[in-house]
């Protein structure tokens, strides 16, 4: 089990907002306006869009943060071909840069289904 109170790495976040924030502690899913920075100051946003107002620009198959740096990392709201296909190094890397226990969640849309076979 991953550690609590560690950084978590949203790949596809931003601070654009308003935006729905799940909280991977409390496990509960919260609204929030546009802010410099999330109100827990543990979470860095990391997302190709500058528009999104990320924390950090930049694509999760590169990503430019030292391994074991994240106690999760969580994809919020990727569409399925950000971690399969060309792009399924995208889910090794996440693994890079998780510390030993640390966790792994994705949410997507439904498009992901006939894809499972090759995440897996």
């Amino acid at each position: 089990m991953a550690r609590r109170g560690g950084w978590v790495l949203v790949v596809g976040g931003g601070r654009a907002g308003p935006i729905r924030v799940w909280d991977c502690v409390t496990e509960a899913r919260y609204e929030l306006s546009a802010m410099p920075r999330h109100p827990r100051r543990r979470y860095i946003t990391f997302n190709l869009d500058l528009d999104a107002q990320p924390d950090v620009i930049g694509d999760i198959n590169k990503a430019p943060f030292a391994s074991e740096s994240f106690a999760r990392v969580y994809f919020e709201n990727v569409e399925w071909a950000s971690f399969t296909g060309d792009n399924l190094g995208a889910i090794n890397e996440s693994a890079r840069l998780l510390i030993d226990g640390g966790q792994l969640i994705v949410e997507t849309g439904s498009g992901v289904r006939p894809q499972l076979d090759s995440i897996k």
